[in-house]
C-alpha cells in the first residue's frame, strides 16, 4: 500500500471517530491482518494475568 492511499483511508476514518473500533480501523489502513485485528479485540493475545505484564 503506497503513501497516498493510506493517508487517503486516515483522512476518511477521521471524519468519523468511532472511539471503540478506531485503533482497529487504524491498524487495518496499516495493513494488519484482520486476523490479528480479532484477536486483539477479543483479547487473545492478552498475556497477562490481572491486566498488567510483568517481566521478571
Amino acid at each position: 500500500m503506497n503513501l497516498t492511499k493510506i493517508q487517503e483511508n486516515i483522512e476518511e476514518l477521521l471524519k468519523d471517530i468511532d472511539k471503540k473500533r478506531f485503533i482497529y480501523e487504524l491498524l487495518g489502513i496499516y495493513g494488519l491482518p484482520k486476523a490479528s485485528i480479532t484477536r486483539l479485540q477479543k483479547g487473545s493475545l492478552n498475556l497477562s494475568k490481572n491486566g498488567v505484564f510483568q517481566r521478571v
